[in-house]
């Protein structure tokens, strides 16, 4: 039986359309090391777990999550107060738009990036003052070069709904089955979650 309740993982990719799901008793680093491998040369689109951060390959944080802390912020913070996270948030969703333009040639989209991360790094230059934009801001300044990461790789989406659309599933299956009860339940629903996965994303249908 496992002795405590493991961590559901998974790792989607773009291109080739593939889906793993990964049961560890672990949620840190040494996980993605596993699968992907130390020298893991591609580039990581994450959210803001801090166990990524020993990962050695190129990140990308997710705008979504971004963006939800700072509309929290938004919901609780008043007038002086509510403009870093408003400026978080306008300088996200532009970098979102420059991406999803289908008008902008490559050099346009790099010039444009360059600019945007100016503009972040003045305003995480600035007095903030507010206690929970000062915790907001320790984060962005901690992933900055993170941040627009899905400006200069391609295939590389702004947010993670990829990850979190492909887990959905296996967290249904997951209650319905209880698969995660003994160690070979959770070898056997990994397996077979990820195969159905992979399989629906390109097409094709098991039989049954």
């Amino acid at each position: 039986d496992c002795e405590r309740r493991p961590w559901l993982w998974v790792f989607a990719a773009v291109e080739p359309r593939l889906t793993l799901f990964v049961i560890r008793q672990s949620r840190g680093c040494d996980v993605p090391q596993e699968i992907l491998g130390v020298d893991f040369a591609g580039t990581l689109g994450i959210d803001g777990w801090a166990g990524y951060d020993q990962m050695a390959c190129r990140k990308g944080q997710c705008a979504a999550h971004l963006l939800r802390r700072a509309a929290e912020l938004l919901e609780v913070q008043q007038r002086g107060a509510a403009r870093f996270p408003f400026a978080i948030q306008r300088l996200l969703l532009e970098a979102i738009a420059v991406k999803r333009s289908a008008e902008l040639a490559p050099q346009d989209v790099a010039g444009l990036a360059e600019q945007l991360r100016g503009q972040l790094r003045l305003l995480l230059a600035g007095d903030i003052q507010e206690p929970a934009n000062r915790r907001f801001a320790r984060h962005l300044r901690k992933h900055e070069g993170e941040i627009f990461t899905f400006l200069d790789v391609p295939a590389l989406e702004p947010t993670n709904n990829l990850a979190e659309r492909e887990l959905r599933p296996a967290v249904i299956l997951r209650k319905l089955s209880a698969g995660y009860r003994t160690q070979s339940g959770a070898h056997v629903h990994q397996i077979l979650a990820s195969v159905g996965r992979t399989a629906t994303r390109n097409g094709l249908y098991l039989p049954t």
